[in-house]
């Protein structure tokens, strides 16, 4: 199944083309104001220029191209890159092999943000990639080909607290980050969650039903009766962090079970999800569902990990 037909980013006005949607932007309406009209931006198929991931006509992701640089890996990457060295040992790659399972680099010095804990190398011998470049073909990349042939630049809605690398790229660059490869404005940088969600309460604006209410509790402090944050549908990172007595699958079966059967069957993901649950330690496996009773937990068995 084409990309295209997976990432949706709205309805469009115009002629579209691969990777960008050259729409009419800016123009005046029928009224004589300025209309802006929105723009889809989406991933190429095949193999684009840079392209490390992209979905088959089968609909399964699929690996490409070289590692990336161990200092632009998530954590998902660290998995990745430890999973394949760890498989094929040679003389070349026993300092990474080394990095990621003890945190020692190659000057022999403890580094933090590289030891790989413990329960998650059950993901060393998955029949699945685990990494981030999904994120590079589906966002990151159709977004830089945007910004080429347009010389627009971004405002981004990231938060320095969303995790240690934006807060690092915003002590480095602050909101307006000119002097990136890439310029940007990050506006939103310094405030909190609850700053964002006190806003949104204060002045009514208007948010996605998946989120639900916003309410105050009787410390002052604001929350959402739905869904705490939002992502791609068919990502498991975070998925052990989840709150609350569902998880972002057994949700999505309840309001989109159409879609739910789309990205278990089509996608592979209830396979994925069911390695997981066989072979993570039992306190990580049980959070591994995927909203259908045909993906309940099996009897435990016994781990080298436990």
């Amino acid at each position: 199944m084409p990309a295209r037909q997976i990432v949706q980013a709205g309805k469009v006005c115009g002629r579209s083309e691969p990777g960008v949607d050259r729409a009419g932007l800016g123009k005046k309406g029928m009224s004589g104001k300025h209309v802006h009209h929105p723009i889809e931006v989406r991933p190429r198929r095949g193999n684009a220029p840079g392209q490390e991931r992209h979905l088959s006509d089968e609909g399964k992701a699929r690996l490409e191209g070289k590692l990336p640089a161990a200092r632009r890996c998530s954590d998902r990457d660290h998995v990745d890159i430890a999973r394949i060295c760890y498989g094929h040992p040679t003389e070349r790659n026993q300092n990474i092999i080394r990095l990621y399972l003890e945190g020692i680099n190659r000057f022999g010095r403890p580094v933090n943000g590289f030891k790989i804990a413990q329960q998650w190398r059950f993901l060393f011998n998955a029949p699945f990639e685990v990494s981030s470049k999904c994120c590079d073909v589906m966002k990151k990349n159709p977004m830089e080909v945007y910004e080429r042939s347009t010389g627009n630049r971004p405002f981004v809605g990231t938060l320095a607290s969303d995790s240690k690398q934006r807060q690092r790229t915003y002590l480095q660059h602050g909101c307006n980050a000119y002097d990136m490869t890439r310029p940007r404005s990050a506006p939103l940088s310094f405030w909190t969650e609850q700053d964002v969600l006190h806003c949104i309460s204060k002045y009514g604006i208007r948010i996605p039903s998946v989120y639900g209410d916003i309410v105050q509790d009787k410390d002052g402090l604001f929350s959402t009766t739905g869904v705490r944050r939002t992502g791609c549908l068919f990502c498991c990172f975070g998925l052990s962090l989840d709150e609350g007595p569902r998880n972002r699958f057994e949700l999505l079966a309840e309001s989109h079970p159409r879609l739910h059967r789309f990205v278990m069957d089509k996608l592979g993901l209830q396979e994925v999800l069911k390695y997981c649950r066989d072979h993570a330690p039992e306190r990580l496996a049980k959070t591994f569902r995927c909203g259908d009773e045909g993906c309940a937990l099996p009897p435990k068995q016994m781990s080298l990990l436990d």
